[in-house]
């Protein structure tokens, strides 16, 4: 036993040694946990839960301040079945510990298992990979609200107007972000310009950002200054002067009049997913199919840096509705995702398709 933890310990050592060129990521003195390598998939132990349709498991895995595995834990309780399945590569990894203030601390480390039909070992997508890279702002974020992190939040944004038009001759949208920073009691307290496509809305954004409401930093129970970033995209189907934009928590952001305002902690990861340039983004018309079938299927949508957008890896795999779903890809029109330099990005993400009796079908976007 004592060998073996000497072993761990000069593995993590030289990689430590190996990554400390590339700068960790990190966010008000916190650091998560991440893998020193990636899962190495060995024969299952038992057999996996049964499902049709690929899905997305998060899970909640609990380390130590010197980075060994605890509890798996699913967000969801109704997928602990399979967190205790993938539990079994989990605990097989050895992780950098998260930091705190330059001190190893234990930690609760959010992941997102991604099972699909057929197949015995799960995608595996951590907050911070083994190359200290962030794989996905949604996840990395998680990461802090679970260890006692509340991170600013928006919550009321007032109205504002464009008065002029924009050609979409290269499929993306004008934007303006902004840099708000807040006092402890979520006052604003600065505004400043930090990056935009469209000079003639900077101002507006910047008196609207002054005027917002916002939910402060809260850091164990305390709450705290914090600097954040307010990005506000132009979309030309939207009508000017906009209504006060109020957070509505569970909506899906794909919906152009949801995307338009964001609030981001930092600036890591894309600065927008795709958007869908029809509304609503959840709802189509399709006809000519048996509608009296009630079903679920599941599939990964794609936008390309043009903004094409492709199905596939529709399942169940002998769903009759299989034919609807590539019918519905031409009904679907997106804007591709951003980066914070304003460039286009391809995307893939998971969906469900929901078919309940009736010639609307609907889709749940799963990021």
């Amino acid at each position: 036993m004592i060998k073996r933890a000497l072993v761990i310990s000069w593995i993590v050592i030289a990689f430590v040694m190996q990554v400390d060129a590339k700068a960790r990521p990190s966010l008000y003195g916190f650091a998560p946990a991440y893998p020193v390598d990636i899962p190495q998939f060995s024969r299952p132990i038992g057999r996996a839960p049964y499902f049709d349709r690929e899905k997305i498991v998060r899970v909640n895995v609990h380390i130590s301040n010197k980075g060994e595995v605890g509890l798996v834990v699913a967000v969801d309780t109704v997928g602990q079945k399979f967190a205790d399945y993938a539990s079994q590569w989990i605990t097989a990894l050895t992780f950098i510990p998260a930091e705190e203030k330059g001190n190893a601390v234990a930690s609760i480390l959010p992941i997102d298992l991604r099972f699909r039909p057929k197949v015995h070992y799960p995608e595996i997508l951590f907050p911070v990979d083994s190359d200290l890279a962030i794989t996905d702002r949604t996840i990395y974020y998680a990461s802090y609200e679970v260890n006692g992190y509340a991170l600013p939040t928006l919550r009321k944004l007032g109205k504002y107007f464009c008065a002029s038009k924009w050609t979409d001759t290269v499929g993306v949208y004008p934007y303006v972000l902004v840099e708000v920073r807040l006092d402890s009691t979520g006052a604003v307290v600065d505004v400043q310009p930090i990056r935009d496509s469209y000079p003639a809305l900077v101002q507006q954004v910047m008196s609207g950002a002054l005027w917002g409401s916002y939910t402060p930093l809260s850091i164990h129970g305390e709450e705290r200054e914090a600097t954040c970033f307010l990005l506000v995209s132009l979309f030309p189907q939207l009508f000017y002067p906009t209504a006060v934009w109020h957070d509505a928590g569970s909506l899906t952001t794909v919906d152009m009049d949801r995307a338009r305002v964001s609030l981001h902690p930092d600036t890591v990861g894309l600065m927008q997913y795709p958007v869908c340039k029809t509304s609503p983004a959840d709802s189509f018309i399709i006809s000519g199919f048996n509608q009296s079938l009630i079903d679920t299927l599941s599939a990964v949508l794609s936008v390309d840096t043009s903004g094409a957008v492709s199905l596939y890896r529709v399942s169940p795999t002998k769903s009759p509705l299989r034919g609807v779903v590539r019918s519905l890809e031409s009904k679907l029109k997106f804007y591709p995702a951003i980066d914070y330099k304003g460039n286009p990005r391809y995307f893939s993400g998971l969906v469900e398709i929901i078919f309940n009796a009736s010639e609307i079908v609907r889709i749940k976007y799963l990021w």
